[in-house]
């Protein structure tokens, strides 16, 4: 998948289901697919440099 794409595909379920883990702070499901993992490990990244920078956390389950 190319992040920069001008035309980004539809989330597949387990990708979706792996993008709320990661929100949560829940733990992968190893039964989920290449792609998921690769949206979860980048998320949790994403999170944790965002967090280093001093970038106040944000509340998703409000949303």
């Amino acid at each position: 998948m190319n992040l920069t794409s001008r035309h980004p595909r539809p989330l597949t379920y387990d990708e979706k289901k792996a993008a709320e883990a990661a929100f949560r702070g829940a733990q992968f499901d190893p039964n989920w697919s290449e792609g998921a993992l690769k949206i979860y490990e980048g998320l949790r990244l994403a999170m944790v440099r965002r967090k280093h920078q001093g970038v106040e956390d944000f509340d998703v389950s409000r949303n």
